[in-house]
């Protein structure tokens, strides 16, 4: 089996996945630069073009949603003709913003916050004055334009500064409690409890410790990567009356974090799953 992995140059995250995958039994192993790929579209067919023959098994993309959308799609849409792609254009669809991820975590019978899609910011501002509070997510994914509002006039004002910006907004009640990050890999999870500083809700820069799931949720975080269609990926959840709900999705984990925090080497993990999963194909694999 041939592996391609598919990321910036600087990426460190994309650099642990090919030091460990070029360890296991694949036939051949690159590490390819993004920056050098073209898509080539024409009247008869789309094709992906690189500085050397690119028929792989497997491709594995290191992409970010919020500012590689729509390329990163694309791509993985090419890729799809030739071999298996992770994550899937689905997910990479499902994750380009917050409505279609909502949309997307609704159908997978997961537990969300309610949230409400709105156009504009006067819509939003009737959606928000729902919640005693809550949490305004504009559209663009990828872990960031989130804030934390409790009273009507901190809400109307917030949308009345971005309403010429950024549209439609996402509108979500806010959970309190503690964040658990997830990393879903193959079919195995390891998860993290963040604690945020004092003066802060939620925060990527609090303390961290390994925690352990129950198997209850593991499976139902397996059963959505099945419906992404993505094996490697984050999941941030809240806890409520013993549900969780998530919150949010990252298909660019920092899988090293998880590696340190858990004592297992995680790339590794993911390159057993796909010699297990995929082991039957054979290469080159043109579709």
């Amino acid at each position: 089996m041939k592996l391609c992995i598919i990321a910036k140059k600087e990426d460190i995250q994309a650099r642990y996945l090919y030091e460990e995958f070029k360890k296991k039994p694949f036939e051949k192993v690159l590490l390819a630069d993004l920056a050098k790929i073209n898509v080539r579209i024409s009247s008869k067919n789309i094709d992906v073009r690189y500085k050397r023959k690119f028929d792989w098994n497997v491709y594995l993309l290191r992409v970010e949603t919020s500012t590689d959308f729509p390329f990163s799609y694309l791509l993985s849409k090419a890729l799809e003709k030739k071999g298996v792609v992770f994550p899937s254009p689905e997910a990479i669809l499902s994750c380009s913003d917050r409505g279609l991820l909502a949309k997307t975590l609704s159908e997978a019978r997961m537990f969300l916050p309610l949230t409400y899609i709105s156009f504009s910011a006067e819509a939003a501002k009737r959606a928000a004055a729902r919640f005693k509070k809550c949490a305004i997510k504009f559209m663009k994914h990828g872990g960031k334009g989130v804030a934390i509002v409790e009273r009507p006039s901190n809400i109307s004002e917030l949308l009345d500064i971005f309403s010429s910006l950024t549209q439609p907004f996402c509108v979500q009640r806010f959970i309190p409690g503690e964040v658990v990050k997830v990393l879903v890999v193959g079919e195995d999870t390891i998860a993290i409890k963040e604690y945020p500083p004092p003066e802060e809700e939620r925060s990527n820069v609090g303390k961290r410790e390994f925690v352990k799931l129950k198997e209850e949720e593991k499976s139902d975080l397996i059963k959505l990567a099945r419906h992404l269609k993505a094996y490697l990926f984050e999941v941030d959840l809240i806890e409520k009356n013993r549900r969780y709900f998530v919150i949010d999705i990252s298909l660019n984990p920092d899988l090293k974090m998880y590696a340190e925090l858990s004592g297992r080497n995680v790339a590794a993990i993911f390159a057993d799953y796909i010699l297990r999963k995929y082991s039957s194909l054979q290469p080159p694999l043109n579709i």
